[in-house]
């Protein structure tokens, strides 16, 4: 138990370091892709909408 509560410590600092430091997580990084993608293909699916 003590070292889950350790180790929770330690990423939740590294997390909060990572935000204070302006950097984008992986996982943040991962979501902004994906998000990307799927405007890229409503985007294309609306101009096909838009052309017929």
């Amino acid at each position: 138990m003590v070292y889950f509560m350790e180790h929770s410590i330690k990423a939740i600092r590294e997390k909060e370091e990572a935000a204070a430091a302006g950097g984008t997580s992986p996982e943040d990084k991962k979501r902004i892709d994906d998000i990307e993608k799927d405007l890229g293909e409503l985007s294309g699916a609306i101009e096909r909408g838009l052309t017929k």
